[in-house]
């Protein structure tokens, strides 16, 4: 299987897809980057960059899973609705809270990665792991694992438990998966949950007040296609453990800063909630400096001595007097204006900020 490099290349440029260089080997490792989630820029190149793995000559060496999505995302909304509704067979298994470890041969050789580098922690740890399992890595196929171990802990508490996982085993050529069940090799596999009637009840199950140490669930259905279902408390947990809440856009919007950028190693629904967070907050400064300059113009038509504008504003429009007093100074404003729709802000779960929405 071989993957149209000028195509990658192109998406590489433009800052969609981050590229690292295996140390050794003439391999390079091709995942979406944040920019990529932030701005929604899929496209069949860009989906397919989880985490693939190709050689100088576009030829793929591991068959990562393509991008999936959460099933009440965008991009995943309509693919699960869809087969929801036709009714097509699925099996769920339980969705880690660790990180992807990518397992395959080169010229008889096993490369190791996690899903953006050959040499992070994560590779490193999975490398370790692993040292005494490659008899049981087959030529052709890309294994697929979910690592846990405590200095790697995200939102789940897992104790002390250090394990890989086995998520997949995926045809390095076409991407066929086989069953799990039926490998070869001592691998401890993901288990499959089949505790819920029917995706409704799933669905439901997501909306439980109460953690319960799960980040939620993956379902598989017969055509391959995967979407992520996890539950709300996950969600608001891992904003919180993460630093990101509505404050923390604030602060970026306040002081400039690339908020898209800043963002390192959160879910891709969280990028959801960042951009609704942006756009909310933007436009309520908008409303505020719309509603000032409109007041400036009036004053500027008025012709008033500064003490009657001073008088004018305070009696009827206090709340956007310090800024409209800026502008008539020409001073900077959008302080004063941030400063007014800075959001409350609350302690949170292990001392962590969480602001309130109001």
């Amino acid at each position: 299987m071989k993957i149209d490099l000028t195509k990658l290349q192109a998406e590489t440029d433009n800052g969609n897809v981050n590229k690292q260089v295996h140390p050794t080997l003439p391999l390079a490792i091709y995942k979406y980057s944040q920019q990529c989630v932030f701005a929604r820029n899929w496209n069949e190149t860009t989906l397919l960059c989880r985490g693939i793995v190709l050689d100088d000559q576009g030829e793929v060496v591991i068959n990562s899973f393509p991008k999936f999505f959460n099933h009440a995302e965008g991009d995943g909304l309509v693919g699960y609705t869809e087969r929801k509704n036709s009714g097509v067979f699925y099996t769920v298994t339980d969705k880690m809270d660790g990180s992807l470890i990518q397992v395959a041969r080169y010229k008889g050789q096993v490369v190791i990665s996690s899903s953006g580098s050959f040499t992070s922690p994560q590779a490193m740890k999975a490398t370790e792991l692993l040292k005494n399992k490659h008899d049981s890595i087959e030529e052709g196929w890309t294994y697929l694992f979910e690592l846990i171990y405590p200095e790697n802990r995200i939102v789940l508490d897992y104790g002390s438990k250090t394990s890989l996982t086995l998520l997949a085993c995926r045809a390095t050529a076409t991407g066929f998966e086989r069953t799990l069940s039926l490998l070869d090799g001592d691998f401890e596999i993901v288990p499959t949950v089949d505790y819920f009637v029917g995706l409704g009840e799933i669905e439901n199950e997501l909306k439980k007040d109460k953690f319960i140490n799960k980040e939620g669930y993956i379902v598989k259905f017969a055509d391959g296609y995967r979407v992520k279902m996890k539950y709300d408390e996950y969600f608001r947990l891992h904003k919180i453990v993460s630093g990101v809440n509505e404050k923390y856009v604030w602060e970026c919007l306040r002081d400039g800063v690339d908020i898209e950028a800043s963002l390192v190693n959160i879910p891709d629904e969280l990028f959801d909630f960042v951009k609704k967070a942006k756009a909310k907050l933007q436009a309520k400064f908008n409303v505020i400096e719309t509603e000032a300059l409109a007041l400036l113009s009036t004053l500027n038509i008025l012709n008033l001595e500064r003490k009657l504008q001073a008088q004018w504003l305070l009696s009827k429009h206090k709340k956007e007097a310090a800024v409209v007093f800026c502008m008539l100074d020409k001073k900077a404003y959008a302080d004063r204006i941030w400063k007014q729709i800075e959001p409350e802000f609350k302690q949170g779960l292990m001392g962590m900020g969480q602001a309130i929405d109001n």
